[in-house]
Formats: C-alpha cells, sequence, structure tokens
C-alpha cells in the first residue's frame, strides 16, 4: 500500500512539473507564489529536547488563535500553496489543532500534501487528533504526512527528551497509527535530529526503523537565531 501511495502522489507531482517549470523561469524576472510553507503553530511543547530551545519560547506570547490562522491563510499569497507542513514546538498541544487543519485545507485550493511534526509523547491525545486529520485529508483528496520524533532507542530517547518513557509512548503513537494505516492510505515514518549525544546510536535507530517498515530522515542539529 505505501508503495502504491507513493507512487500516487509522484503522479501528482508529475502532473505539476509543467506549471512548476514555467514558474521557475518566471521566478527570474518576478516574485512568484510559495507552493511550500513550514507553520510552527505553537512553541508550547511536551518536552524539553537538549538540541532543542523551542521549548523555552511556549508561553512568551500567545499563539495565533484560530480566527487570525483563518485570516491569514484567506490571504490571495498562499493560493499557489501545495504542501504545507505544520511543525512547533507540539501541535498536538493546540485543542484546536484539528480545527486548524479543516481551515488548512478549506483556504488552500491546491494543497496537495499536509504534513504534521509530532513528538507522539501524549498518545491520548496524538493518536485521535492524528485519526480525524487521517480522515479530513481523505474526505478532500490530500495527502496526509505524519513524522514522529525518535532521536533514541529507548532511555537514551527519555533522556535527550527529558520525559520519562518517552520512547514508549512515543511507540504506542506509532503503532497506533500504523494500525490505521491498514484501513486509510498516509504517509507515516520518523524523524532523528541527530547531534553530539546520539550520533552512535544513528544506526540502531535506523535498523529500528526498518524492522518496524517505518521511513526515516535524518536531521543534522543546527542552530538559527531565536
Amino acid at each position: 500500500m505505501a508503495q502504491v501511495y507513493a507512487l500516487r502522489y509522484l503522479a501528482r507531482a508529475a502532473a505539476g512539473a509543467p506549471r512548476d517549470l514555467a514558474d521557475a523561469l518566471l521566478a527570474r524576472f518576478r516574485p512568484i507564489h510559495p507552493t511550500v510553507l513550514v507553520f510552527n503553530c505553537t512553541f508550547d511543547c511536551d518536552a524539553q529536547c537538549r538540541m532543542c530551545g523551542n521549548w523555552k519560547r511556549g508561553g512568551l506570547q500567545p499563539d495565533l488563535t484560530l480566527a487570525e490562522i483563518e485570516r491569514v491563510f484567506g490571504s490571495t499569497l498562499w493560493t499557489r500553496l501545495e504542501n504545507f507542513h505544520l511543525s512547533g514546538g507540539e501541535p498536538t498541544t493546540r485543542d484546536d489543532l484539528v480545527d486548524v487543519c479543516r481551515v488548512v485545507l478549506d483556504r488552500l485550493p491546491h494543497l496537495r500534501k499536509l504534513g504534521l511534526s509530532t513528538t507522539g509523547l501524549t498518545p491520548h491525545r496524538a493518536i485521535p487528533m492524528l485519526t480525524d486529520i487521517v480522515e479530513l485529508c481523505h474526505e478532500r483528496d490530500v495527502i496526509a504526512s505524519f513524522r514522529i520524533a525518535i532521536d533514541g532507542i529507548g532511555p537514551r530517547h527519555d533522556a535527550i527528551r527529558d520525559v520519562a518513557r518517552g520512547f514508549d509512548k512515543a511507540e504506542e503513537t506509532l503503532r497506533a497509527m500504523q494500525e490505521l494505516q491498514r484501513r486509510r492510505r498516509f504517509n507515516l515514518g520518523v524523524s532523528t535530529t541527530v547531534f553530539s549525544e546520539n550520533l552512535d546510536d544513528a544506526e540502531n535507530i535506523l535498523a529500528w526503523a526498518r524492522r518496524r517498515g517505518l521511513d526515516i530522515v535524518f536531521n543534522m542539529f543546527r542552530v538559527t537565531d531565536p
């Protein structure tokens, strides 16, 4: 099913290739509308990761409200967006996350893919939210794609994320979403931020992901200006 789904996405991308080429040529002469966006919908987080300082910004200023998000994406600036990714902080800390996704899906007529990065550390919240988002995307024929963070195996992950039983909780979320894949088509994988404290565990993480049939992305640690 995963391969069929991947081919479906590639087919959509190929169909848009002539337009993408035209946009690339046009961009030499004037600005074009963005087609990809990563939106940090909150800086609140359920972890205090050793390689990330975003959680320190949580609560310093209010998140955009649902009404504000609706106004933002009602702008014609975003009408050509095709790939939209929700990040944070931890998106599932927002009680209205599913409504945020509904607004995005309703406001962006050319959307091909809705992605979301999550710690998966609160299965009781994450599983129903992600399930609802899958259903929203299914209704609109948009590809849903989720990445659950795994930065070590077992206690290593718990220490990096500073969450007791963090690895077990992330695995619980992953298992539930893999079970959902039996009934609904969506992309599911894990992401790992590689830095000094888990570099020697990278091959173990890769082997763990392969045993479970999970796609994996390794991100190199980098510092950004707050």
